[in-house]
């Protein structure tokens, strides 16, 4: 019995590793669209529609990070909301 709780505890813990998510929020200046990617600075997000944005409009983009590393790959970042800060 004590074997099956361990082995229970030990696939939640790896479930939930599998799961990770965080809440990032990214703001600067449109510096590049590129059809559906649009690059805040130096970091390039996928929206959309590229086509509701501008070169040099400032934006707020709160985004969902599924990935566990720490490399920067648009394809693992959800937009959950992007706000135009100037029009």
């Amino acid at each position: 019995m004590r074997k099956a709780v361990i082995l229970l505890c030990i696939c939640f813990t790896f479930a939930a590793c599998s799961n990770h998510s965080e809440e990032i929020r990214l703001s600067g200046e449109i510096t590049r669209i590129e059809g559906d990617m649009i690059s805040i600075e130096h970091s390039e997000i996928i929206v959309d529609d590229g086509d509701e944005f501008k070169v040099g409009q400032q934006v707020e983009a709160v985004l969902i990070d599924h990935s566990s590393t720490e490399a920067w790959t648009p394809q693992e970042y959800d937009v959950k909301d992007i706000q135009i800060l100037n029009e």
